[in-house]
């Protein structure tokens, strides 16, 4: 067999000519085709939207799979996607880059909306396409590839609710898109409405404060002790607090009083809060000149909230002279007030973006200019308690203080108010090309060079006082990848290798408000044998703290619910929040080593396991869980009272010494097509239908040309009948052409489950500390230490419009160890249980049950969809050793929605 390699000329033939002299997408002849002297010449032309890595597709869905998940737009289908998108680095990362036909575009905001009747086939990659498009290598590759000729309206409503009751979401969207060519036209509108969560509707318990705090009202005295020892001796006993009668009276009254317990103000007091949404977004793109393309993708979007922060409560000082102080001590009136009900607070977010990207090239090269700015506006305002001034001065000139309704002489202080606005742009050039060739094949490379600018300006007036914040910062960045190649089967290159290249980036990062900042990575791709890919990197970084984390203004909250590990409670105390100067950059030392399998050719299985290491100095963190151990590592940072109890926290951020976690990822993935008709569409197995590898043009040289991995042949079955590069663009609008569609008879199934085990997770503080364990005993967070088990999985089956889809993680438990308590002793120990979240999705496409559409043809282009999430509704369960549910973390506090039902009608005209 003669084969003709790949060259960069045949890519932007391909783009040329593709709809012009191939219809469907077509870019040559079939690999099939046999020309005189009886040699097979198998043209490798790419795709025109395939991506411009070597590196094969970890997965792949072609609009017949695609539709199998029900999805309503492509945010919703890259959710859906989300177990097999997750980076198997070790650390966490942003969400996965998007590309449209292989491109980079502004944002995923340009195909967020797009209906996924619109998609020919997606494509999952891993971390390390990311470099080719000028990008660090710690996050997953999504490319979508969109259809030639497509038009729709959509619009879809939703309803649904917590079936614990107490929070309901109603949502409307509507849509308009048309695609032609590579012109794109898409806008959609849409409007959500949220009920707020009470604590009353979770039955939440709340820590009881020394004072009880009742609408009746209590008597102490000023200092503290006995109020007065003639109550002491009207009771019987000596007196440090005493219940109010109604409107007051005698001494003896006073004695009789019961204490009040504090008023449950659960139900004055939100857990989430309510509110509307509405947004609208629009995407345009067309040909600019010859070669050459755009796009502008603008947004908007207004989110409203409110909230109740419960009754306010004061004091007040009764002297001993009012005439309706029957003890001749002064006395301390404490009470809760509510002279315009409940506390509130509310809040609006304005968000605007816009992004634009033009791409094109210059001979065998591409380049890409991306830009966005985005700004958020914020207006916040909340109640801060009552303005008792009229009252004292009313009852130091004789007024009643224990009337049953002071109201008249009780405001409202003024609310505490801030304003905040901030903005973000950013714009990057991208060039890649091939520099020169070399007998295994090309050595291509990536250039870029951006710059990002941030700055945030916010006014805040709390309790009279008048801060004013201005923070800003700019970056230029650059960065080169290179990737060569080494060995090739199908150019008797090393043969006995396999298929071997290797790619190098580097990376300069200037910071304005900090320093220069460098990254590197090194790794290599290697396909010892068919149908094997092993893939190797090593990455080094350096990154700044947030500009918010060196420079946001200091901001005392108070009463916020503190967990102490240390005395096993949970406390209001004042939490301090702001910058710290003096942090440093974190330096990044990572490796990960992936291996792919797909042990059966001609099928959609896939086993791969993919292992990391990584290790930091410096790490910025904001200050973690008050253990006994963080607190010793950070003194000065807790205060407590003369009981132990706290008082104040400083969760400013601080520097870890190091961090350093190791994890292995691995798992297996599998679908299948049945019920089809041979020839038709699933009738055989074609790469595009899962997980078996890249379709030709779909992120590496096809097959016969030697991309690792590859099936070394060409593939019957394939989307446009196995040719090299067929039918990654196709026609089609509304629910035709989709799987299961008008007069299909087939059906597909898939399965993905991946288990990530951690054999590491620790942190140093600082030298000559202990060492924080998160995998035995140890936290950082709310929630617990680092589970070391998790078990992530998604399925579905879809036959004939109906479909079933489910996803879930399961993770093991967790023991965080109390130690050393304040004042003596040892804190409980806290145990996380174990979590296993289960979501369910079942739909129906109308279109595929034809004798309901000939009866009801408002059906037509229908789909009707039932989601279900946490469907077990399990919550962590968190207990100490005496078997008890500390307060902090009642299940409504840590979850507060539990099991989500709701109902979908969705419409295509």
């Amino acid at each position: 067999m003669a084969v003709a390699a790949e060259d960069e000329a045949a890519t932007v033939a391909a783009e040329e000519t593709q709809e012009a002299t191939f219809p469907g997408g077509d870019t040559g002849p079939s690999a099939d085709d046999e020309v005189a002297g009886g040699d097979i010449i198998v043209t490798a032309s790419r795709s025109a939207a395939s991506v411009i890595s070597d590196i094969p597709a970890d997965q792949i869905l072609d609009e017949q799979a695609v539709a199998s998940y029900g999805a309503s737009s492509a945010a919703d289908l890259v959710a859906a996607l989300s177990v097999q998108t997750r980076s198997g680095r070790g650390r966490g990362s942003g969400p996965p880059v998007v590309l449209v036909d292989g491109r980079r575009v502004s944002g995923f905001g340009e195909i967020r909306n797009l209906p996924p009747e619109a998609i020919a086939r997606v494509e999952i990659f891993p971390e390390e396409v990311a470099l080719d498009y000028g990008y660090a290598a710690d996050q997953r590759v999504i490319n979508f590839i969109l259809k030639d000729n497509f038009f729709a309206i959509t619009t879809e409503v939703e309803a649904g609710g917590a079936t614990d009751g107490g929070r309901w979401n109603q949502e409307v969207e509507a849509s308009i898109l048309r695609l032609r060519g590579k012109s794109r036209l898409n806008i959609t509108a849409e409007y959500e409405r949220l009920t707020p969560l009470t604590e009353a509707e979770r039955d939440i318990i709340q820590s009881q404060p020394a004072i009880p705090l009742a609408l009746t009202g209590v008597i102490t005295a000023p200092g503290g002790g006995e109020i007065d020892p003639a109550l002491s001796a009207a009771a019987g006993r000596a007196t440090t607090i005493a219940g109010v009668p109604a409107g007051g009276g005698s001494l003896s009254a006073f004695a009789t009083a019961p204490v009040p317990v504090s008023t449950d103000q659960a139900a004055v007091r939100t857990l989430l809060p309510g509110g509307d949404t509405i947004s609208i977004d629009a995407t345009l793109a067309r040909p600019l000149a010859e070669r050459v393309n755009g796009s502008a993708n603008i947004r908007f979007e207004r989110e409203t909230r409110d909230s109740l922060l419960g009754l306010s409560g004061g004091s007040i000082t009764v002297p001993g002279a009012n005439p309706f102080n029957p003890m001749t001590n002064d006395v301390l009136l404490t009470r809760a007030y509510a002279p315009d009900g409940p506390l509130t607070g509310s809040s609006r977010n304005d968000s605007y973006h816009a992004g634009v990207s033009s791409d094109g090239r210059l001979g065998r090269w591409r380049w890409t200019l991306t830009g966005n700015y985005d700004r958020v506006e914020t207006e916040a305002t909340s109640d801060r308690g009552v303005d008792l001034n009229a009252l004292q001065i009313a009852v130091n000139a004789g007024a009643n203080a224990f009337v049953a309704d002071p109201a008249a002489l009780v405001t409202l202080l003024a609310p505490d108010r801030t304003q905040s606005t901030s903005s973000t742009g950013d714009a990057d050039l991208v060039l890649s090309g091939t520099l020169f060739d070399l007998p295994a094949g090309r050595v291509r490379t990536t250039l870029q060079a951006g710059w990002r600018g941030i700055s945030f300006d916010s006014l805040s007036d709390r309790a009279g006082v008048t801060t004013l914040t201005d923070l800003s910062r700019t970056a230029w960045t650059g960065s080169a990848n290179i990737d060569v190649p080494i060995a090739s089967r199908s150019d008797d290159v090393l043969a006995a290798l396999g298929d071997l290249s290797v790619n190098g980036r580097y990376a300069l990062r200037d910071v304005s408000d900090f320093r220069t900042l460098t990254s590197w990575t090194v790794g290599g791709t290697w396909s010892p044998i068919e149908r094997v890919d092993l893939i190797a990197s090593w990455i080094g970084e350096e990154n700044a703290p947030s500009v918010s984390q060196l420079g946001a203004p200091l901001l005392v909250t108070p009463l916020r619910a503190v967990y102490d590990y240390s005395r096993g409670e949970t406390v209001l105390a004042d939490v301090i929040t702001g910058g710290n100067r003096g942090l440093l950059a974190e330096t990044r030392r990572d490796m990960k080593l992936t291996a792919n399998w797909r042990p059966i050719a001609e099928t959609d299985l896939l086993l791969t396991a993919t292992y990391g290491r990584t290790r930091s100095r410096n790490t910025t963190s904001e200050l973690p869980a008050l253990t006994p151990e963080i607190e010793a590592a950070f003194p000065g940072r807790v205060t407590r009272d003369a009981s132990g109890r706290i008082i104040s926290v400083d969760q400013r951020p601080v520097n870890f010494a190091a961090t350093r976690g190791e994890q292995l990822r691995w798992g297996i993935s599998f679908s299948r097509s049945f019920g089809q008709p041979a020839g038709g569409p699933g009738g055989g197995r074609g790469p595009g239908m899962g997980a078996g590898g890249p379709p030709p043009g779909a992120g590496g040289p096809p097959p016969g040309a030697g991309s690792p991995g590859g099936a070394g042949g060409p593939q019957a079955g394939a989307p446009g009948g196995g040719r090299p590069g067929g039918g990654p663009r196709m026609g089609g609008g509304g629910m035709r052409g989709m799987f299961g569609g008008p007069g299909s008879m087939g059906g597909r199934w898939s399965l993905a489950a991946f288990h990530t085990v951690r054999f590491q997770d620790e942190i140093v503080i600082r030298p000559g500390v202990p060492v924080l364990d998160l995998l035995d005993g140890s936290a950082t967070g709310a929630n617990g230490g680092s589970p070391r088990h998790q078990i992530e999985f998604d399925g579905g089956w879809f036959y004939r419009g109906f479909g079933v889809r489910g996803n879930g993680t399961w993770q093991s438990g967790t023991t965080v160890e109390g130690g050393p308590a304040v004042g003596g002793g040892t804190a409980s120990d806290l145990r996380f249980s174990g979590l296993f979240t289960v979501n369910l999705r079942a739909f129906v496409n109308f279109d595929q049950q034809t004798s309901l559409v000939e009866a009801v043809p408002f059906l037509k282009g229908s789909r009707i969809r039932l989601s279900v999430d946490n469907l077990f509704n399990d919550r962590l369960n968190v207990r100490d050793e005496a078997g008890l549910v500390p307060l902090r973390y009642q299940p409504g506090l840590i979850d507060p929605l539990g099991r989500r039902v709701e109902l979908s009608f969705r419409k295509q005209f």
